[in-house]
């Protein structure tokens, strides 16, 4: 999938999106879908203290679909395993290691009444002004993007 293929293009993806970031300077966004349009994907998006950008994921399909909507200086296939289990994550993917725990789960009020036009205006209170961070937005490749959220972990 292209970015021009995109415009007027709408999906949604099921699953849990776990971020942490390290004193050591990396960063780390990873994706475990359940639900895609090609299916169940997992991704692990890692920022390196150096500013490069790389995507890891398990195969050539999933990197078209992320990168039709996402920039990164460096993409690689690679082994993949991905597990979440009551708020623990376990990634193994081309040597990249990491273990996660959440901490207990904070309910987001009315997450399943929410559709992606209420996101906007209600979570920009939550989370935002709670978390820090944004549900909604424009990707740098210009797609408008939506996270509507049912609980939250602190890592």
């Amino acid at each position: 999938m292209r970015r021009r293929e995109l415009s007027g293009f709408t999906c949604e993806l099921r699953g849990t999106i776990t971020s942490a970031g390290f004193s050591s300077g990396h960063r780390f966004v990873v994706g475990s879908w359940e639900e895609s349009p090609i299916g169940p994907l997992a991704d692990v998006m890692w920022a390196r203290p150096d500013g490069r950008r790389i995507l890891l994921v398990d195969r050539r399909e999933a990197a078209d679909f992320i990168t039709a909507v996402y920039r990164f200086d460096t993409v690689e296939v690679v082994p993949l395993a991905c597990r979440v289990v009551h708020g623990l994550l376990e990634v193994d993917a081309g040597g990249v290691q990491l273990i996660l725990r959440g901490g207990l789960p904070w309910p987001i009020p009315l997450a399943k009444l929410r559709n992606r036009t209420q996101v906007r205006p209600l979570e920009r209170l939550l989370a935002r002004g709670l978390l820090g961070v944004r549900t909604w937005g424009v990707t740098p490749s210009g797609v408008q993007e939506w996270y509507r959220a049912d609980e939250y972990r602190r890592v």
